[in-house]
């Protein structure tokens, strides 16, 4: 599953984030706010794997829907990311079940915001 990072999304580019999570097909893709850590965006890929309602994950935290015991995990997997500013895979385990999921959070950059 691919995590993208975002501080922010102006209108225009949830649109547009809107139609490029479309047409991603059947890889798991969400959007992550950068600063709260909230989900943005997700395709229905993504609430599929993480057994959630697509209506119910935007809005939603990411590390809710993991295991608590590896929050710290996917915080430190965030804050490299946007560190070094490539993707960097992270394993954590599905609350729902502690099925392991293989994630990878990747920073994209905009003119005027970063997803």
């Amino acid at each position: 599953m691919s995590v993208k990072l975002s501080n922010s999304l102006p209108r225009p580019l949830t649109a547009l984030a809107d139609s490029w999570l479309l047409a991603m097909g059947r890889e798991p893709v969400m959007l992550i706010d950068g600063e709260t850590g909230t989900i943005v965006d997700a395709n229905p890929a993504a609430a599929q794997l993480l057994r959630s309602r697509l209506s119910g994950l935007a809005g939603a935290s990411l590390a809710n829907l993991i295991s608590p015991n590896d929050a710290a995990l996917l915080e430190r997997a965030g804050l490299e990311a946007k560190a070094v500013g490539r993707s960097v895979p992270v394993a954590v385990r599905r609350a729902s079940d502690d099925a392991t999921l293989e994630l990878t959070y990747s920073l994209v950059r905009s003119d005027t915001a970063a997803f």
